[in-house]
């Protein structure tokens, strides 16, 4: 018996899910076709998809509308994204790939859909397709990067979506912890940055091995966030700081604060005596010494007996 989890979506009791095809006779990836109820049907493999992974796995916090607005970080060639397409059926989609072979591939995938925008950008940075995303219901991100949270937390900061999910490759962050400590670290960051806080999160093996799904809303965390940057207005000024120029700072220096040396515009009270009035050396002064023509010249050959 087929049941909708997600608009447009289908699930059956044998845990396959099945998106209705938007463009009837096309195959994307050379899934099957199912008709059900007159309509036209792609299964949604989920070992190609995170998204398709979360799903099968019973995750249904992804709540969106079939007129929604998607930015898709990470689209690559277009597996996951033409399912998303499926499930806008009046919305839009933003597919964003910085790979130029995948973006190919995105391209060929888009042309008969009229609802996907692919654009071939750096998800590092949001401002290069901002104008085309508009106001975002959701943003999904599937980026295999160490630092895939600060990206994620960049795009949430431009957009402020109403839903984010992102898709955790624990391995691109840490090889050397165990995952789940990836995905708590990774959790933390980004409420730490947005004040996003997480309301699911689902592990996506065996389909994904050490992939997790985190799922985000505005909340708690903004709060928190709102009261630190409170707390840090209302914290008291810093000292001045002192001159960095040696002619700005005080004359007196250490030696006068333990009693060597004259004191502050007087004259030296005992010790040595300033320099113009002590005794010359043995040295003549420079002045007096005679200059090198009038040195009086030695005769070496006559005592080495080299003449």
């Amino acid at each position: 018996m087929a049941r909708e989890v997600l608009p447009n979506v289908i699930s059956f009791d044998d845990g396959r899910i099945l998106s209705r095809n938007m463009v009837p006779g096309q195959r994307v990836y050379d899934e099957e076709l199912h008709t059900v109820d007159g309509q036209e049907f792609r299964t949604w493999n989920p070992t190609r998809s995170k998204l398709g992974a979360y799903v099968v796995k019973g995750g249904r916090a992804v709540d969106v509308r079939p007129d929604a607005n998607v930015l898709y970080l990470g689209a690559a060639n277009g597996t996951t994204v033409s399912h998303v397409s499926d499930m806008l059926s009046r919305g839009l989609v933003v597919a964003v790939e910085f790979s130029p072979r995948s973006f190919r591939d995105l391209l060929r995938m888009s042309d008969p859909r009229g609802n996907i925008v692919p654009i071939l950008a750096d998800a590092w940075r949001p401002e290069l397709y901002a104008r085309f995303a508009g106001k975002v219901d959701l943003l999904f991100q599937d980026i295999a990067q160490r630092q895939q949270a600060a990206i994620f937390s960049k795009n949430i900061e431009a957009f402020k979506p109403a839903l984010a999910m992102i898709a955790v490759k624990a391995r691109s962050v840490d090889v050397a912890s165990h995952p789940r400590q990836v995905y708590e670290a990774v959790a933390a960051e980004i409420t730490e940055r947005t004040g996003y806080e997480v309301i699911d999160s689902l592990d996506l093996g065996p389909y994904e091995k050490d992939h997790a799904a985190l799922v985000l809303r505005p909340g708690a965390g903004g709060k928190r966030q709102e009261r630190r940057r409170a707390e840090r207005d209302e914290r008291p000024a810093p000292r001045e700081e002192r001159p960095q120029r040696r002619d700005e700072r005080p004359q007196q220096g250490g030696f006068q604060k333990r009693g060597w040396g004259p004191p502050p515009g007087g004259k030296p009270q005992g010790g040595a005596p300033p320099r113009d009035e002590r005794p010359r050396g043995k040295f003549q002064p420079r002045e007096d010494r005679p200059q090198r023509d009038e040195r009086p010249r030695r005769d070496f050959g006559d005592r080495r007996g080299w003449r």
